[in-house]
């Protein structure tokens, strides 16, 4: 009976009256002056969130495009392990001095360890600098000599000559692991890299133990002394060299280190000083080694 009467339609059109007076109330409440000002703050940042992400976007596709052009140069033609390995030392050198060498590398070097700083920054420990201007690509490059010549490039090994030799292993596996990761996947991020996990304390590390190589090497004058002392020892060692024809090795060996001693001598302490050592130096009965050596300088 109570349907028959009208009941359900006078009960939906009072909730539809209701709903109407909500709406307006509603529409009211978004015109006042606070709501507007909320609308806008709101609007605006979701405008500058859209903008972030776009801007980060395109910086992230276009660093990752510029950083695999400059891998795949580096791998092709730059310094890598396998291709320093096949040098010797002198070739080494010089490949490592050539301008396109060092700018290939600081290419890569530089925005590896920014993609790191920036995507891994809970990596590194206090104290640790992130700043892309701290890293010395000299020194960088100089790892490579460390790694693979360490018996040429100190005098003697001790504790901190092997910590750096040992650290700059580690920091050259870990940036070539990083090159050839990027090369074989181009898009994938830094974040899954377990060698850019690792690159910035170990670069870190090595930065460390160069530097503390670098504070104990011995001055010229001390070094002008060893160098000397080695010669003469070198002079006298001609000595004891088999007689011809089984002293070619020997004897070449023997060269090689005499004109690499009179080289350095050369140049820490001067061409005079390596003329005065020539006039005052014990003159080996064996001269081959002294005529070599006159002859490299």
């Amino acid at each position: 009976g109570w349907v028959a009467r009208g009941g359900a339609a006078g009960c939906i059109e009072n909730l539809t009256t209701d709903h109407r007076i909500f709406i307006k109330y509603r529409k009211e409440q978004r015109n006042t002056p606070l709501m507007q000002h909320e609308r806008r703050r709101l609007d605006d940042e979701c405008i500058v969130q859209k903008a972030t992400k776009t801007i980060q976007k395109f910086w992230r596709r276009i660093t990752r495009r510029n950083l695999g052009s400059f891998v795949s140069l580096l791998i092709e033609q730059g310094p890598t392990t396998g291709r320093a390995r096949s040098m010797s030392l002198d070739q080494l050198v010089a490949f490592l001095r050539n301008k396109n060498t060092i700018a290939r590398c600081q290419a890569c070097l530089v925005r590896i360890h920014r993609l790191c700083s920036v995507n891994l920054p809970q990596i590194l420990e206090s104290g640790q600098e992130q700043s892309t201007a701290n890293v010395n690509i000299r020194a960088f490059l100089a790892a490579y000599m460390i790694a693979l010549h360490p018996n040429q490039i100190f005098e003697a090994i001790g504790t901190v000559e092997r910590d750096l030799t040992e650290s700059a292993k580690r920091l050259l596996d870990l940036f070539e692991s990083i090159l050839f990761s990027i090369r074989s996947h181009p898009h994938c991020t830094f974040r899954a890299l377990p060698a850019a996990q690792r690159f910035l304390p170990a670069l870190s590390n090595y930065q460390h133990c160069f530097h503390a190589w670098m504070t104990m090497t011995p001055d010229a004058t001390k070094l002008t002394g060893r160098i000397q002392r080695a010669l003469i020892a070198l002079y006298h060692a001609a000595l004891h060299l088999p007689l011809p024809p089984h002293d070619v090795g020997p004897r070449a060996a023997l060269r090689t280190q005499v004109c690499r001693l009179r080289e350095k001598l050369s140049q820490i302490a001067g061409p005079d000083a390596l003329a005065r050592f020539d006039r005052e130096q014990p003159a080996p009965p064996a001269a081959e080694p002294a005529a070599a050596a006159a002859s490299c300088a």
